[in-house]
């Protein structure tokens, strides 16, 4: 607790309490204090060990020249002052206690303003302060201290039967207040059992009972902190297993079926539970039909999923949701929607959007989405895909079909790609099929993404790859755009238009075709790997940033149709062309140039 000194101005106005140092007495004998020369086993020596705590431990000291004065009376001013360092009350205003014979001018003033606004001193109009305490005072503001504090813990009591004399406690307060001091070990009786509530208190006496006093609230609040620290724990360890048990309950809650219903209101898992729907319709309005959410798992089979203004499949935060035919149609929102690390899966079933303001039949923007053997229908110029910010989609035997355009205004093609952030994304194409006759296959917006086309898919659109310049809505960034030709894919008769930010990387593998115009604009960055039995048929001149050709310098894997490529001399990818100019197969050239670093 908070140690203290009376100032010494209290020495000239009173029997003091302090002084600023204290000289130290040669060596004390045995039960002698060692610090004052008036207080011996001879003198005082049942107080000697309690003087000398108090004198240790800063809460007092003597009045000078070594002295102690143990058999000096305490005012009740000086009371005041131990009181109020001791138990460091607020500060109050004397001038609202109207007590007559405390100055402001007084040492002891502001101390007992504090006691009076601690409810400590509760005397109104005198309180003599240059009076000496008396034992019942004494303890009367102790008690109201330590009880205005919360110092005191248990039942109080008023039973006094252990002084000889406690019927001169004349008041419950009295009564109270000796008999829990007593109980809390801080006072005593004589030798004949009278606590003598109206006789004066001595410094010595002080002293025992500030000793004690100091050590029962260091003592108290080290048990309490204690006490606090356990109950924190224990609350703690309550509110998680009353958390565990929500969870658990929450989970066995949602951890149902649903089996050739009708369902009108949501189906959702959001605590990792476990829901199965067979042979359902699900239609809801304004919010998503099928959701799931916190690692919950969610099993569709042959259900019609609908919602206007939701997402008819939802999932989030690692959750999984598997559905199987039946269809998920948004109005409004997206058929199905994956994000936050969640996973769809989708075989046999028929995704669309529609309305108003409609959304898509499939996203994955930070989710993934596998879907086989499915058709997915958009609404008129809109996407029927779009994937992004980390996204993943892989689709197989499969149908996109949407109707877009391809002008500077269009916002969209069959799958969009479109990112707020730079987590790479990554689409698979296999075996399916993109119709989307007058607009792109791909429209890209400020996304790091991998394509990878497979064999088997057929492309029905005016543009592979559509990332437009657009001059009132320029990308901050642009497009990192990995285009990976495997397993036979065919392209052919394509275009691919990119804006100054965006860099294009194409990897033609073996059995693999890419013909086409590709980015006509000088300012377009474009690397080519193409292996040594892959194709790539010229529709225009191509600017490439670097080239690698696995047939070196035969390049009969090169469709020139008269054609130029200019490759840029300055890249070290190019440095086995020697910043040298060829001839191509059918009457192009291979041929250097100087290109300046992209601008982002």
């Amino acid at each position: 607790m908070k140690r203290f000194i009376i100032s010494s101005a209290a020495i000239a106005m009173s029997l003091a309490m302090a002084v600023p140092a204290m000289a130290v007495p040669a060596m004390a004998a045995d039960g002698d204090s060692k610090y004052f020369i008036d207080v011996t086993a001879d003198n005082y020596g049942w107080a000697v060990e309690y003087i000398d705590y108090i004198a240790s431990n800063g809460i007092a000291s003597g009045v000078g020249n070594n002295m102690y004065a143990p058999g000096s009376n305490i005012i009740r001013g000086d009371f005041a002052v131990l009181l109020n360092k001791t138990f460091t009350f607020r500060e109050a205003k004397l001038e609202t206690y109207a007590l007559k014979d405390v100055s402001e001018d007084d040492y002891y003033a502001q101390a007992i303003a504090n006691c009076c606004g601690a409810g400590v001193i509760t005397e109104r109009g005198m309180f003599y302060p240059e009076s000496d305490i008396t034992r019942i005072d004494a303890i009367l503001m102790i008690y109201r201290a330590l009880t205005n504090n919360s110092l005191i813990s248990g039942g109080l009591t008023t039973d006094v039967s252990m002084f000889t004399d406690g019927n001169l406690l004349t008041t419950v307060e009295r009564q109270m207040a000796a008999a829990t001091l007593n109980k809390l070990g801080l006072i005593n009786g004589d030798d004949k059992g009278a606590l003598n509530p109206d006789a004066t208190m001595t410094r010595a006496e002080m002293a025992v009972v500030f000793t004690k006093l100091d050590q029962y609230i260091d003592e108290y609040q080290t048990e309490a902190a204690q006490k606090a620290e356990e109950d924190a724990q224990k609350a703690e360890e309550e509110a998680a297993q009353q958390e565990e048990e929500e969870q658990q309950q929450a989970i066995a809650d949602e951890s149902r079926d649903y089996s050739g219903e009708n369902v009108e209101e949501a189906i959702s898992a959001s605590n990792g539970g476990s829901i199965s729907v067979d042979n359902c319709t699900v239609s809801v309005t304004s919010e998503n039909a099928i959701s799931a959410d916190n690692s919950s798992e969610i099993d569709v089979s042959g259900t019609i999923v609908k919602s206007v203004g939701g997402n008819a499949i939802d999932a989030k935060n690692n959750s999984v949701i598997n559905v199987k035919s039946g269809s998920a149609t948004g109005t409004n929102g997206n058929g199905v929607n994956a994000e936050s690390g969640a996973k769809v899966s989708i075989d046999g079933t028929k995704l669309a959007a529609n309305g108003n303001t409609p959304q898509y039949a499939a996203s994955a923007k930070g989710g993934e989405i596998d879907i086989e053997n499915a058709t997915l229908t958009a609404a008129d110029n809109k996407g029927a895909v779009t994937v992004g910010d980390g996204g993943t989609l892989n689709i197989s035997n499969s149908t996109i079909s949407a109707v877009t355009g391809t002008g500077k205004a269009t916002y969209t093609g069959a799958v969009d790609v479109i990112s707020t952030g730079r987590e790479h994304s990554e689409i698979t194409l296999e075996n399916s099929t993109i119709d989307n006759s007058k607009g792109a296959a791909f429209y890209l917006r400020e996304s790091d993404v991998t394509i990878n086309i497979k064999g088997g898919n057929t492309i029905n659109a005016a543009m592979l790859i559509n990332s437009p310049q657009i001059v009132k809505e320029e990308q901050e960034y642009g497009n990192d755009i990995e285009l990976n030709l495997t397993d036979g894919a065919h392209i052919q008769n394509t275009r691919i238009v990119l804006d100054p930010k965006t860099v294009l990387s194409i990897d033609i593998d073996d059995d693999c075709y890419l013909g086409g115009q590709i980015d006509t604009d000088v300012v377009g960055y474009i690397n080519l790997n193409l292996s040594q039995n892959g194709a790539l048929e010229l529709n225009s001149d191509l600017y490439l940033d670097g080239f690698i050709n696995e047939a070196d310098l035969d390049f009969n894997n090169i469709i020139d149709n008269g054609f130029n490529i200019y490759y840029n001399e300055t890249n070290s990818d190019n440095s086995w062309l020697d910043m040298k100019e060829y001839d191509l197969v059918l009457g192009g050239k291979l041929i250097p140039y100087s290109k300046q670093p992209i601008v982002r």
